[in-house]
């Protein structure tokens, strides 16, 4: 019989909201080997052979417990990177192990205490414990079921008639939420005879990564590459996250209702009880929010195979189609960010009417009248869209300029609560459109041309982008104005030899829509390694090197076309010399000429100041014709150092 190890083991906090608050668990196992009876161990044998023969440590539901995902390759291991989660020391990587560990532990029942109270380990694994029962009749051949009434109080608090994934825009603002983010919502049943919706009081299930230090630390995102952040699970109510991203961070919130039943989702509220307390290494690539919470619907139901979707990394929007693919979406909704709402409200205004918004404490002060004509449903318009707009400065704004506007925020909402007009539906949808509805997260392209090069006529590249958006990409799906690159790299072939272009662990561009009453700044930045094209043999130490770049600036939109002014700082090193901060300057236009056919132009300028005061420049520019959502055919010029190349080049989203 295997004798499960002997630890002293401690659960960490979980969050619950509202019923629940800090959950910890210390489970302390005796020393040295378990005294059972003959007949006690007749039982617990039996069970473990019946668990053996019926081969249950390989079925769906009991991997999907230990949280084993479906990779494209041969693996038992487990996501959960907690140790004290498993009874056997190689639990982690062993199904069959510590399913027998498990049964061990479950007959023993030895008490513990949990939350200052003595409880049992079914009590708190009891995911596990419900499968094994199902499975094996545990209690009915002598197995002690324990009285659990935490998970009964949670079970019960947690009555759940609908799940739905949500997506959050894409927030290039916060590096931790740049390529969106995507949590669960549980819909509560409603409440008899009650004649108002409740929804903002539903629970929501996050997966999120613990960060101690600033999220713009140059290493945050090599931190998240190597998984040096730990990942728990929490619970909270769902109007705190449309206050944190709807108002605080403007991010449009997009419903993807899901075909779950409620058994299905008490099922995946046992697992989610079960591993609440226990961290997962949170890696930026695969062991995400996306990935994780994908993980969830596979224990809920069993045979969906959603996982096996995403073999090699997950981006948020990535879940989302996973779902989509996997036909358990029902429905699809919408919630508006504040400049969504702002923008559809502001539409409805006459032009006397926006006029009045360019200075909004003149409104309620009544130093500026409403226009003659301008009756109680006009007022009302202008308020509404004057409240929408004091919000977004709020929520954008910092120090005294935030102090006011919040101090006047009352005001408005007195002066608008003297009209008894109905605000107007918000009938315009969001400023964002649907993610699923967007190419593919990964990229690839293939290119072929010719140079003026003094190293000969003929080139090639490779490149390959994990994720996500280029300003030149097709915009369903992410927005005009967007460019996000993580691990964004190029090989270049040329006669005589062949060299990384560049490797960018973060690269970022945002260009984003300008409106009368907002006009948000435009501004880049870029991590990484790159060399130069038709680098000078002179120059070789200078052209290849590892470089951070800020730049901000302005747009203009004329039509069509977009144009932008960029200015800031690039910090270099290389050979020539260890550190050098170059002033660099950043032009660019992006065109979207019609629903297939797109332009980008680039040129960058540098500064060197640390040795010839030389002046370098890069200039680019593309015609990109999209063949299909995830498909593309371009153009490419290039020149630098007085050198140019014109290559053709196929790309492909996947």
């Amino acid at each position: 019989m295997k004798v499960i190890r002997t630890k002293y083991r401690r659960l960490q906090e979980w969050s619950v909201p509202g019923l629940f608050s800090w959950f910890i668990v210390v489970l302390v196992w005796g020393h040295g080997n378990v005294a059972l009876s003959q007949a006690e161990t007749n039982v617990l044998a039996s069970k473990q052979n019946l668990a053996k023969s019926k081969e249950l440590y390989l079925q769906r539901e009991w991997r999907k417990i230990l949280f084993i995902p479906d990779r494209f390759y041969t693996s038992d291991e487990s996501l959960i990177d907690d140790e004290r989660f498993f009874f056997a020391d190689n639990g982690k990587h062993e199904p069959r192990d510590e399913m027998l560990a498990s049964l061990q532990a479950f007959y023993e029942n030895k008490r513990f205490e949990h939350n200052g109270k003595e409880d049992y380990p079914q009590c708190v694994w009891a995911a596990r414990f419900a499968y094994l029962d199902r499975e094996l009749d545990l209690v009915k051949d002598g197995f002690p079921r324990g009285d659990c009434p935490a998970v009964r109080a949670f079970i019960n608090y947690a009555s759940y008639e609908k799940a739905s994934l949500i997506f959050s825009n894409y927030y290039l603002n916060n590096p931790s939420s740049m390529f969106g983010h995507s949590f669960i919502r549980l819909h509560r049943k409603p409440r008899p005879g009650a004649n108002f919706s409740a929804d903002l009081l539903d629970d929501t299930i996050n997966f999120s990564a613990f960060v101690t230090d600033s999220a713009w630390n140059p290493l945050f995102p090599l931190k998240g590459l190597i998984g040096s952040y730990k990942g728990r699970f929490a619970m909270l109510p769902f109007y705190s996250k449309v206050q944190e991203y709807n108002n605080y961070e403007s991010r449009d919130i997009w419903q993807f209702d899901l075909n779950l039943t409620s058994e299905e989702i008490e099922k995946m509220m046992l697992v989610l009880w079960e591993q609440g307390a226990f961290y997962m290494d949170y890696y930026f690539l695969d062991d995400n929010c996306a990935y994780i919470l994908l993980m969830l619907f596979e224990s809920a139901r069993p045979s969906l195979e959603l996982t096996a979707q995403l073999p090699l990394y997950a981006i948020p929007s990535d879940s989302i189609r996973a779902v989509r693919e996997a036909g358990i979406v029902t429905n699809v909704e919408h919630r508006h960010s504040v400049l969504s709402r702002l923008m559809a409200r502001y539409d409805k205004l006459e032009e006397d009417e926006a006029v009045l918004l360019t200075n909004l404490p003149d409104i309620v002060d009544n130093k500026s009248s409403f226009p003659e004509d301008c009756e109680a449903d006009c007022q009302s318009k202008i308020l509404d869209t004057a409240i929408e707009l004091l919000d977004y400065k709020i929520a954008f704004n910092e120090g005294e300029e935030k102090r006011l506007y919040a101090a006047s925020r009352p005001d408005f909402l007195l002066a608008r609560s003297r009209i008894p007009e109905r605000s107007l539906t918000l009938e315009k949808g969001p400023i964002s459109s649907r993610v699923d509805r967007g190419h593919d997260s990964a990229y690839i392209s293939f290119a072929a041309g010719v140079s003026d090069a003094e190293t000969g006529g003929s080139l090639g590249s490779l490149r390959w982008k994990p994720a996500l958006h280029d300003l030149a990409s097709p915009p369903e799906g992410y927005g005009r104005g967007m460019e996000l690159g993580f691990l964004d790299s190029e090989v270049r072939f040329e006669e005589e030899r062949a060299f990384v272009k560049h490797v960018d662990l973060l690269n970022i561009i945002s260009i984003p829509d300008q409106h009368p009453l907002v006009q948000p700044s435009s501004w880049a930045f870029d991590l990484g390694y790159m060399e130069l094209p038709f680098c000078p043999a002179d120059k070789t130490d200078y052209c290849r090197r590892v470089r951070m770049k800020a730049v901000i600036g302005a747009n203009k939109d004329l039509g069509r076309w977009r144009l932008y002014a960029l200015a800031g700082l690039s910090l270099s090193s290389n050979k020539a010399y260890r550190g050098s901060l170059m002033p660099t300057f950043q032009q660019g236009v992006i065109a979207h000429l019609s629903q297939t056919l797109r332009f980008d132009q680039r040129v960058e300028l540098e500064y060197e100041t640390n040795r010839s005061n030389a002046l370098h420049y890069l200039a680019s520019a593309k015609l990109i014709y999209q063949v299909e959502t995830n498909r593309d055919i371009h153009l490419a010029f290039e020149s630098s150092f007085g050198r140019r190349s014109y290559q053709v080049a196929s790309g492909f989203y996947f």
